[in-house]
């Protein structure tokens, strides 16, 4: 029962943070490619869609950290694996086993840029250290 219940919280809080981000891709992407291309300077960029890209993972891995405090690496990275899988499978079925391939599909094909490199280290990175801020804040309340 504990596994069914580990795996049922991943896959809610995959889903989650898959659609909050889903949700900021498209703004933070174009932005972020016109700041590297040198055709916006620092006034420019909004930084509330920076903002709201970090606030999408802030909700669903709290509630991780607080609902599954004695795994919740393990619920985190079934999450960060869940969120890949919906995102990489935006364009076809929920379902379709390819969507972790169709995410890194762009690393393989050598088209890799500065937009598409920050948005994969947002999805991957922001989570893991924001639980590891989290569990730090709580040692040094405890």
């Amino acid at each position: 029962m504990k596994i069914v219940r580990i795996l049922l919280l991943s896959l809610c809080i995959g889903y989650c943070y898959a659609n909050l981000v889903m949700a900021f891709e498209l703004p933070v992407v174009k932005q972020v490619e016109h700041w590297f291309a040198g055709q916006m300077n620092q006034q420019e960029i909004p930084w509330n869609l920076f903002f709201g890209v970090i606030v999408a993972a802030l909700i669903p891995f709290s509630c991780a950290f607080l609902y599954a405090r004695s795994q919740k690496w393990l619920v985190s990275g079934l999450s960060i694996l869940f969120a890949i899988h919906f995102v990489g499978n935006r364009r076809s079925d929920l379902w379709d086993l390819n969507g972790l391939f169709t995410f890194f599909e762009p690393l393989a094909a050598n088209s890799v840029n500065w937009s598409t490199l920050v948005y994969m280290l947002l999805i991957l990175i922001w989570p893991a250290a924001y639980i590891a801020l989290l569990q730090k804040a709580d040692k040094a309340v405890n």
